[in-house]
């Protein structure tokens, strides 16, 4: 049985064999503390090394411009903002004015929002923190819009906190060949090809026992 789920293994597809390898791991050692097995086969048959991280995509300056371009004019500077500072979504959709400190040229990260609410972060070093302002920051907050109606700096067109899923829907240029032009919810546009749709793989089914995984190995 250990060859059997080492054969398996070594079968699995490079970009999905850790996860699915992972999966069945904590599968069989949930089984051994239940007693339903002696030892975890899965763990005998070898290791499972986890691959590498992607590496980060850094976008330049001209890169960020023209996703800024194909944005609305309320919400251009939200790219320009985000790259300049790094903040998170959820960081910089709660920030608030008084949260920047011009005098220190640093901007607090003391909120976050979570479920479409705004939500103060504990008051550790590890939780709040403060980010360097630099001047393409600032000048991407100076531009923005005044608004005395709500204290935050990217509110949505009400009062409330914006949200990033219900930002317009993406958009199909017209002959374009097939090619999608489309405007994700934070700001990036991306380009390619249209793509028919995938199985999904069996690990993602929250599939446990392992009768599903002999018959997805096979």
């Amino acid at each position: 049985m250990v060859d059997e789920i080492a054969e398996w293994q070594a079968n699995q597809p490079r970009g999905t064999r850790y996860g699915r390898v992972q999966a069945l791991r904590q599968t069989l050692e949930a089984a051994v503390r239940w007693g339903y097995m002696r030892s975890n086969l899965a763990k005998l048959a070898g290791r499972n090394c986890q691959p590498a991280p992607r590496p980060v995509r850094t976008f330049s300056r001209a890169e960020i411009g023209a996703i800024a371009a194909e944005m609305s004019p309320r919400m251009r500077r939200f790219p320009v903002f985000a790259a300049a500072t790094g903040l998170r979504p959820e960081e910089w959709q709660a920030l608030e004015r008084r949260d920047v400190d011009r005098h220190a040229g640093v901007l607090n990260v003391r909120r976050s929002v979570s479920s479409n609410e705004v939500v103060e972060l504990g008051k550790t070093n590890r939780s709040r923190r403060q980010v360097p302002l630099s001047p393409r920051a600032l000048g991407a907050i100076d531009a923005l819009p005044p608004r005395l109606d709500t204290p935050l700096l990217f509110p949505s067109p009400g009062v409330g906190v914006l949200n990033l899923n219900k930002l317009p829907q993406p958009r199909l240029d017209a002959g374009d060949r097939g090619e999608r032009r489309t405007q994700s919810p934070r700001g990036f546009t991306t380009y390619g090809r249209r793509s028919h749709r995938t199985l999904s793989p069996p690990g993602s089914r929250c599939s446990s026992s392992p009768e599903s995984w002999a018959r997805a190995s096979r």
